[in-house]
């Protein structure tokens, strides 16, 4: 893939990790944030190198042509009233969340709910953005160049522009996924789901390095 400017909106350890990636694959990053002045982005960007950037929500949205919505699932209406209405129109976002509810060391539900979800959101408030639900059901150290003995391990997508689709699928092999388009935007509650079953065995084996992987004949 030629290199892409793209922006993680988010600077928690989701935005961090998942941008140092993709510069390392030879994209320009921009690490969106609410405080771009803060230690923590400046020593981001520092480390991170000459193609590492940071600035507000609105700036790194304006200036990227991929948008990352690398931020806490429940905070995703609040992320995208900062960006602005229209904003993203024409962009390629990549929802990168998960919205889960912790009710007790035992039971975790979606916060959205099944016939709803993050990505539902953002798409449904930015019609003309070209959202692709990716990168969220494995773990945060695991979201690039995955060290996996069944490599490549498989990432479900969903979206409703299958240009869009296509062009995460190209990036998803570069960072050493098989992609798994699942269908429409819609099903994204479908895949956020996965992540519950995924961190619930992380908790039963104590483990947080597994991916999944479908296999057929």
């Amino acid at each position: 893939m030629e290199p892409q400017k793209m922006a993680m909106l988010g600077s928690g350890k989701v935005g961090r990790t998942l941008g140092a990636g993709l510069v390392k694959h030879g994209h320009h990053v921009m690490l969106g944030s609410r405080d771009p002045s803060s230690d923590c982005v400046k020593d981001w960007v520092a480390h991170t190198g000459p193609m590492a950037s940071a600035g507000t929500y609105p700036e790194a949205v304006e200036w990227a042509d991929w948008v990352f919505f690398c931020v806490p699932g429940t905070a995703v209406e609040t992320v995208s009233a900062l960006v602005g209405r229209g904003a993203l129109a024409g962009k390629l976002v990549v929802d990168v969340t998960n919205a889960i509810t912790t009710v007790d060391d035992d039971h975790m539900t979606l916060s959205w709910g099944i016939d709803d979800s993050a990505a539902l959101h953002i798409q449904r408030t930015n019609p003309g953005a070209r959202v692709v639900k990716a990168f969220n059901t494995t773990g945060v150290n695991s979201m690039i160049d995955p060290d996996v003995p069944c490599a490549p391990p498989m990432m479900p997508i969903c979206g409703n522009d299958a240009e869009a689709k296509a062009e995460v699928a190209e990036l998803l092999r570069d960072v050493g996924w098989e992609p798994c388009d699942l269908g429409p935007i819609h099903v994204a509650a479908m895949i956020e789901a996965m992540t519950l079953a995924w961190v619930q065995y992380g908790r039963v084996t104590g483990t947080w390095n597994h991916c999944y992987k479908f296999v057929h004949r």
